[in-house]
């Protein structure tokens, strides 16, 4: 399955994840065209929790943006079919943020929730780099050069806006 961008279009990619096991944190990442923006999730999120907090985080850098037509691509099952109303979302927790994402996407006119798969994620190949702490993820990801300093994680507050790919390539 193909999608068809068209150009000017907003692309966002999202993903979020726990974190290491040994570490009290998550991370979300969320690309917004070729930008790339990490922050720290605190307490330490399910793996579900990081996506839809991923999805709230790009919603609001949207809205602050005064963008109102865009592709979000996410490699979770389960917030693309939650969101486009194909599953019934059951714990309370997840519905909360389920909830908190579909009245943030009232202020948008057109907007699609897609489905993609891992290695076409660039945010989940972002939190891969980021969690193998700089070695090099297995073959089939999304192959790029990160252009920053150290391979250095994103501090507590602050959001590290990170231009990591050149060039258009959208997929």
């Amino acid at each position: 399955m193909y999608t068809i961008i068209m150009m000017g279009e907003i692309i966002v990619h999202i993903d979020g994840s726990p974190g290491k096991p040994k570490e009290n944190h998550g991370y979300l990442c969320v690309y917004i065209n070729n930008e790339c923006i990490l922050k720290r999730i605190y307490p330490k999120p399910t793996s579900n929790q990081a996506e839809f907090l991923a999805l709230i985080k790009a919603l609001e850098i949207l809205q602050q943006r005064n963008i109102r037509e865009f592709k979000l691509f996410s490699d979770s099952e389960l917030l693309v079919n939650g969101m486009n109303g194909k599953y019934n979302i059951q714990h309370n927790n997840i519905k909360y943020l389920k909830n908190v994402a579909q009245d943030k996407l009232k202020d948008f006119f057109d907007y699609e929730i897609i489905w993609i798969g891992r290695k076409y994620n660039r945010a989940g190949y972002k939190l891969d780099h980021l969690n193998t702490s700089g070695k090099k993820p297995g073959r089939g990801r999304f192959m790029e050069k990160f252009h920053y300093k150290g391979d250095r994680r994103p501090e507590k507050t602050d959001w590290i806006p990170l231009k990591a790919f050149s060039g258009n390539k959208v997929f």
